[in-house]
Order: structure tokens, then sequence, then C-alpha cells
């Protein structure tokens, strides 16, 4: 009655509400469509009981007959698994049909009285259309609620029909009894109701979606794709298509390894460092004299296969914005900075002998936008290994992922990861990381670089998390942060199947610094 307030618990009186009104999606519409219905009038201090039994029904933690859905058979439901339900023994047919409802008796568990089970032929049908993955394809805790089914009704209907979310759009009454010559068209029109509901759907949310980002980021993306395409555009016309030589090869040496892969960090092309208080003066030509003392080092091993492992921050900066004063320490902005670090990569090819392939991912320098939330995705290694597949795909291995890769070789499980992101900032996170994508028996070797210092973060008899040596040792926005150290790279390879690392610290020219390579 209208004006008195309902009688019984918070969460019987949300049930009884929602059995009616079961085409509301959210707690507060339902709250507010009751607070407008002159028949219910709940006192004030049940509000916050009912919302919050509006919202466990939702949620799918409770039917609508009371029934509390452990968290466990919660997950199940919401992912869709198939519960093991028996067929009462003492029926000889699981399903009967009298007057075009479906009948059976479910015998009652644990001394409990009988049940009877009917149901329409055309209710039953609208389920079977609801669940199947070929219909609506709807979750078994939204079935039970949008038919008000109890949940032994729910079990008994899944193994006396065979109900499960590979089931056709009709029940097996209708499906049995309607002649071939008519099932394709009943089918069909079933779909096109399927696609005339989800389609709705779908266009509404995206519409939403669309609506609310549109403003937020559309002249960000313009911009961003305008100087993407003109980048691209400049260095195609830089080196529309690179002189390739030839690969070196040698037969391998009786002691030495079949395999040897070395890491290549942070490089940092068109970056321009001296007189820093602790880093290490740094540009172009020590960036490749760096390269002629690794180069020596890897032929000198005389390996039968060479990988190069490419561990991000290839160039210094494109808009020079990346880190508040990086522009300070940037020789080269744009498409020269991208064909600088090109190029460099073209120094190794042409000089490792022996050189298999080349894996790397994106580091955070590698972007196209001063801020990482607008380019995710290190465009610029993207471009950088876009024309080194274009001109040397067919030669070599090249595989770049802007965020990881991952490879086996010579029976080292290697991950390669910048390190920028928080996916890797301690050994919990890197331990799951490994998890992922660790090999039953294989030994897992996580690379990252970044912070340009070398360590062992990480250490166990078939995991082990190492950070390379960068080619950059810093500038002022890294020694600011305590980021400095000897420039450098691993040498790696396997031994019965476990790594062995040589670290090569690669020493800088006399003339930028206090000491020499003689000295060292």
């Amino acid at each position: 009655m209208a004006g008195t307030p309902q009688p019984g618990s918070a969460a019987a009186i949300a049930r009884q509400f929602y059995k009616t009104h079961s085409h509301l999606t959210t707690s507060d519409a339902l709250v507010k469509a009751m607070v407008e219905d002159p028949a219910y009038v709940v006192e004030p201090t049940q509000w916050d009981a009912v919302r919050r039994a509006f919202q466990r029904i939702l949620q799918g933690a409770v039917t609508l007959d009371g029934h509390v859905i452990p968290p466990h058979e919660r997950e199940a439901r919401n992912e869709d698994e198939e519960p093991s339900v028996s067929i009462d023994a003492e029926d000889e047919e699981p399903w009967r049909v009298v007057d075009e409802h479906y009948e059976w008796e479910v015998k009652g568990a644990h001394g409990r009285p009988a049940r009877h089970f009917r149901l329409s032929v055309e209710q039953v049908d609208e389920l079977f259309f609801n669940y199947s993955k070929h219909g609506l394809n709807l979750s078994q805790t939204q079935v039970i609620n949008k038919f008000r089914l109890s949940t032994w009704q729910w079990n008994s209907m899944k193994a006396r029909l065979m109900l499960n979310k590979l089931s056709n759009v009709f029940s097996p009454h209708t499906w049995d009894t309607t002649a071939p010559e008519l099932r394709e068209k009943m089918v069909a029109a079933k779909i096109a109701v399927r696609y005339k509901d989800t389609g709705l759907i779908i266009e509404q949310q995206h519409h939403a979606a669309t609506h609310k980002k549109y403003e937020k980021v559309i002249q960000e993306a313009e911009q961003t794709k305008f100087l993407n395409d003109s980048v691209l555009v400049e260095l195609a016309d830089r080196f529309p298509e690179a002189k390739v030589r030839y690969l070196l090869r040698a037969p391998v040496g009786p002691s030495a390894p079949n395999v040897l892969a070395f890491t290549l960090a942070d490089t940092h092309a068109g970056a321009k460092i001296k007189n820093m208080i602790r880093s290490f003066d740094y540009d172009r030509e020590q960036m490749y004299d760096y390269a002629d003392q690794l180069i020596a080092e890897v032929n000198a091993v005389g390996a039968g296969q060479v990988w190069l492992l490419g561990l991000g921050d290839y160039i210094e900066t494109l808009t020079g914005l990346n880190h508040p004063n990086s522009w300070k320490g940037a020789d080269l902005f744009g498409a020269d900075a991208i064909a600088h670090a090109y190029e460099f990569f073209v120094y190794f090819i042409d000089r490792i002998v022996n050189l298999r392939g080349i894996l790397s991912v994106g580091g955070n320098h590698d972007r196209i936008t001063s801020s990482a939330k607008e380019d995710t995705a290190a465009q610029v290694a993207q471009a950088v290994f876009y024309f080194l597949k274009l001109n040397y795909g067919k030669l070599l291995d090249i595989e770049f992922n802007p965020a990881l890769v991952t490879r086996e070789i010579d029976g080292i499980n290697y991950i390669l990861k910048h390190g920028y992101t928080g996916d890797v900032s301690n050994e919990k996170k890197a331990t799951d990381l490994i998890a992922d994508f660790q090999t039953r028996g294989v030994f897992t070797l996580l690379l990252t670089a970044d912070k340009h210092t070398r360590g062992v973060f990480l250490d166990g008899n078939r995991k082990r998390w190492v950070r390379s040596p960068a080619f950059f040792t810093g500038n002022q926005y890294s020694e600011d942060l305590g980021f400095t150290g000897l420039a450098g790279s691993l040498l790696i390879r396997a031994v019965k199947g476990f790594p062995h690392i040589v670290d090569v610290p690669l020493i800088p020219l006399d003339k930028n610094n206090t000491f020499n390579r003689s000295a060292a």
C-alpha cells in the first residue's frame, strides 16, 4: 500500500523490485526508479542496504530467490564454465512435452520433496537463444535473472535439455518437430534478431565512448599523425634504398660457441653531453667509438651465429621535450635523429661477423611526441625497424615490438623489455612477467635497460633479471635522478642450458674524460 513502508529485509525488497525492473542495469537507476514508485516506501535507514542489495544482484552474487552464489561458483558462472549436473536416476526419459510445455519431475535432495518442472516450449526456446553463443550469449546469472528462474530450475534444465554454450538457438522439441526445409529460415530469423539487438548495443556504447574521448584528444591526435607522416616522408626521401653490400660470414673456430647474443641499450642517437659532473661526455664520435670496441669484442668470440638484442632508447629526443631540459643535451632532432639511429644499426650489420638476427623493443625516448600518453608504441623505433626490415628483412631475422619481445635462442629463453614501465619496477612484478613467458625446463633471462646502470635484480636456478649497461651514461635529467654508470654491453652464450654472461665495459675517449683506456 502506498505510503506504508515495505515489509521484509532490504535484500528481499530489492529482489522483489528487480523482478519487474530487470531492464535497468545500474544500482543508481534501480534506486531512482524505486524512489519514484509509489508502491514502494522504504525507511530512510534502509536505502544504503537496498542499494547494496541491487549491486549484489547485478554482480551475480545472489539470485532472485535469495540464493547466495559463492565466489568460486560466481567466477565459474562469469566465465561460462559448465557445472556438472546429473539427471535424476528414476526418470527414464530426460524430458517430455505436454500441452506445449516441457515437464519432468526433479527428485528432492536431502529428503526434500520432489519438484515438478514445467515451462512453456516458447519460453525455453527464448532461453536457449539468450544463453547460446550462437544467440545473445548471455551469462548464466543474466539468464537466471532475466527469466526469473530458481537455481534448481536452471540446473535441472541444463542437465535435461543438454543446454550449454554451444547449444542450438532452439530447444530440442522445437528443432525435432520442425521440417528440415524450414529450419534454415527459422534460424536465419533468430540470427537477424541477434544482430539487431547487439548491433544497437554496440552502436550506443561506441557512440558514447567516442563522444566522450573525441574532444579531449582529437587535436593532439591530428598533430601526432601529421608529425608522424611528415617524418616518415622525409626519411623515405633521405634513404629510399640502403646500399646493402653483403653480410660478413666466417667459419666457426674450434673452441668458439655456436651462438652468441649481445645487448645494445640506450644509444640515444643525437645526444650531445659535455662537462657533466658525474657522466662522461657523449656525442656521435663517442657513440661510434663505443661501437668499434663492442664490434671487436663480439667478433673476437668467433661465434657461428650472432644475435643483436636491442633494448630501446635509440634516439635522445625527436621533439626536444621528452624530459625537462632534454633539449639541452640534444644535437639532432626529428628525421635527423631517426636517420642517425638507423645508420647506427647498419654500422653493426655491416661489421658483425655471422650476424643472424636482431630482436628489439622500443624505449620511452623512442616516441614521436613529448608525452608518453600520446605515443605509447615507440613510433620512432618502429620507423627505424620499418626501414631495417625493408632493406635487410630477407637477409636477417628482424623482430621488433614496442613493448616486449621473447625468443628462445640456443636453449635460453630471452625476454626483452626496456624497463621504463611499471611491469618490471620490482622483483615481484619481474617474477610475474617471467612466469607469463617462461618455458618449463628452460632458463629464462629477462633483460632490461633504461637506468644507464648495470645490475642483477632477480636470480634463481631457472630465471634471472639483469639490467644491461648502456652506451649513453647520462644527461642532466638522469644525473639528477642518480642514474649514471660506465658504458658497456653484455655478451651472452649458453653453456649446458645456462647463460654465461660477460660484462664488456666500453672505455670513453681520452680527450673527453679524466682517465684513459690504458690506465683503466
